[in-house]
């Protein structure tokens, strides 16, 4: 089954609240390397600088239909916001948006964003892979109050599109945190950690890196960093990348007479020391 990759890095914004962005280039370039070197996709799609709505749109499109009846990965880096509407009886709604560089978002006194112009809804987000005919999907969204692409309602309704398809959603941080970057580090405090649990090193003895065997790495080291990471998957454990099988560095030996194998894994060869 053939698998496809969308990486984006948004880096510049034409709105003054909107800072651009130092880093998020160089952790789509960092990530699209990993994909192409891996051999594991048939096509590893870049989109970084200046993204706008419609290219952004455009290549989402894209890769849903090329990886029709396929595989998908999705990996953003950018700035997302929270947008605050005032309804009924003064409740508050809460919405979470991926602004691109053509993006305009309007603040009220106390800095929370009340409106946002041409950006990409997580819940309209939601709806598109919904719709697709995807066999699996995956996406890593490295952005502020990323975990609203996991909120409840869209939670609910991604039921549809798990009938016979498998997904796996991780997001950077919580609803209320921000994903962030320090400086004297080359990647984002979740970029950094993603590529370390992508490398070849991390893969399984069958070369396979898993998307749970990544989130464990992932919640390690985001551990006391200020964000956490959130995930959700449904079905089957998703192979994310995967590199060649490694060939054993020293062959087993065994002792008939001593059930220890020292370093080396039990196999069947010891079933009959296992009794009960």
């Amino acid at each position: 089954m053939a698998r496809y990759a969308l990486v984006v890095g948004i880096s510049e914004y034409s709105d003054p609240a909107l800072p651009n962005l130092t880093n998020t280039v160089n952790d789509a370039k960092a990530i699209a390397k990993v994909f192409k070197d891996s051999n594991t996709f048939q096509k590893v799609t870049p989109l970084g600088g200046e993204v706008t709505q419609a290219n952004f749109e455009q290549a989402l499109l894209a890769l849903l239909e090329e990886a029709a009846n396929n595989e998908a990965v999705l990996y953003y880096t950018g700035h997302a916001v929270a947008e605050h509407r005032t309804r009924t009886f003064g409740v508050t709604e809460r919405s979470g948006h991926i602004v691109t560089s053509d993006s305009r978002v309007k603040v009220d006194a106390q800095g929370r964003c009340i409106q946002v112009v041409q950006s990409i809804p997580l819940t309209d987000f939601n709806s598109k892979i919904r719709e697709s005919q995807l066999s699996n999907f995956v996406v890593f969204l490295d952005c502020c109050h990323s975990e609203y692409f996991l909120d409840r309602e869209s939670v609910e309704k991604l039921t549809a599109f798990s009938f016979n398809r498998d997904y796996y959603f991780v997001t950077a941080c919580r609803t209320t945190e921000s994903a962030r970057f320090k400086k004297s580090e080359a990647h984002s405090v979740f970029t950094g950690p993603l590529l370390e649990a992508l490398s070849p090193d991390r893969a399984d003895e069958e070369g396979v890196i898993t998307g749970d065997r990544v989130f464990d790495h992932l919640y390690r080291r985001l551990r006391n960093s200020g964000q956490e990471a959130v995930r959700l998957g449904w079905g089957r454990s998703i192979p994310i990348v995967s590199y060649p099988k490694r060939e054993s560095s020293q062959p087993t030996t065994f002792d008939a007479t001593n059930p220890y194998v020292g370093l080396q894994a039990f196999d069947q060869n010891q079933a009959d020391y296992f009794f009960g």
